[in-house]
C-alpha cells in the first residue's frame, strides 16, 4: 500500500518534547485540576505541535488492516441509539456484550474480556482547558494507552480468571466510535504502524481521581504516517491494536485527536465511545 493514496488534510498533533529534565524525573500527568493544592503542577512534560497533515481515507478503507497497520476501519450496526450511551449500566450489561461477539465473530476469539470504556464528550472550553471537573476530553497528545508490560500482565490476569490455559495469541483492542454523526469536530487520527519506530516512544505516569496507570506518549518523527476517516458515522469504527503478542504482525496505533473543522452553529461537538478489550485466539501460539 502506498502512503500517498489518500488526500492530505490539515491538521496539528500534538507530540511530547524531549526534555533534559526526564533524564532524572519520569514524565507524568495529572487528570483532574491540581490549583489547590501548593506547588503541584499538572504535568512536567512540554509540547510540540506538528502540522501532519492527517491523510483521509474515505473511499480507501480497504487500504488499511489490522495486522499491517495496527488499525481499520469496521463497519459496526449497534443495536444502541444515542441516548442509550447516558446509561452506564446499560453500556456494561448490554453494549459490552455487543462488541464482544463482534470481536468473537471479526477476530475469530476464544475469549474476549472488556476492561475498559471511555466515552468522551467534548465541551466549549476544550482544548484550552483539558482538566476540568468535567466530562472526559478528547486526547490532543499522541499516545498508544498503557505500556507494554501492564498490558501483557492485564492479558495475562484476564485469561488466569477465566481459566484458559494453553497456547493462544494475545491482543489489546480497542473499539472506538463516534456516538452522534458526522464527526467534523476532533476526529480522531491513527498512526500507520510500520511507519513508528519503538525509539519514538516513552513512558508516561497517569494520575486519575482514583487510580494510576503508566501510559506510552510517542515524540515527533517526520516519516508518522497519519491518517483519518472523514465524517465518520456511528455504524464506522475503528478497530486498533495496543499489543499484539504475535512478533509478525504491528503491535501498536498511536492516536490523537486532531483540530480538522470549526464547528458551525447547529453541529455537535465530538462524543465518541471508546471500548478496551483483551483478545485471545485459541491455537495461534505466537
Amino acid at each position: 500500500m502506498s502512503v500517498h493514496t489518500a488526500t492530505q488534510h490539515p491538521g496539528s498533533l500534538c507530540y511530547m518534547v524531549r526534555d533534559e529534565i526526564h533524564k532524572t524525573e519520569k514524565p507524568y500527568f495529572v487528570y483532574f485540576p491540581v490549583d489547590e493544592f501548593l506547588g503541584a503542577k499538572q504535568t512536567n512534560v512540554k509540547f510540540d505541535y506538528h502540522d501532519v497533515g492527517p491523510s483521509d481515507i474515505r473511499g480507501k478503507t480497504e487500504d488499511f488492516k489490522l495486522d499491517e497497520c495496527g488499525f481499520e476501519v469496521v463497519e459496526f450496526h449497534s443495536r444502541f441509539k444515542y441516548e442509550d450511551f447516558n446509561e452506564f449500566s446499560t453500556i456494561e450489561n448490554d453494549y459490552y456484550t455487543e462488541v464482544s461477539d463482534f470481536l468473537q465473530d471479526r477476530m475469530g476469539a476464544a475469549f474476549v474480556q472488556i476492561f475498559d470504556c471511555v466515552i468522551r464528550r467534548r465541551n466549549d472550553q476544550f482544548p484550552e482547558k483539558q482538566f476540568q471537573n468535567s466530562d472526559v476530553q478528547p486526547v490532543r497528545a499522541v499516545h498508544i494507552d498503557s505500556s507494554r508490560e501492564r498490558k501483557m500482565r492485564r492479558c495475562k490476569r484476564a485469561l488466569e480468571d477465566a481459566g484458559i490455559r494453553g497456547g493462544g495469541r494475545l491482543q489489546i483492542l480497542n473499539v472506538w466510535k463516534p456516538l452522534p454523526g458526522p464527526v467534523r469536530d476532533w476526529p480522531l487520527a491513527v498512526c500507520d504502524y510500520r511507519s513508528c519506530d519503538d525509539s519514538d516512544l516513552t513512558l508516561v505516569d497517569q494520575v486519575y481521581p482514583n487510580h494510576y496507570d503508566e501510559g506510552t506518549s510517542l515524540y515527533f518523527n517526520s516519516k508518522h504516517q497519519w491518517y483519518f476517516l472523514s465524517d465518520q458515522q456511528p455504524h464506522e469504527a475503528f478497530l486498533m491494536k495496543m499489543m499484539d503478542s504475535d512478533c509478525q504482525a504491528a503491535d501498536y496505533c498511536a492516536h490523537a485527536a486532531f483540530p480538522w473543522k470549526e464547528v458551525v452553529k447547529g453541529e455537535d461537538m465530538r462524543e465518541s465511545i471508546e471500548v478496551r478489550c483483551v483478545v485471545f485466539i485459541k491455537g495461534d501460539g505466537k
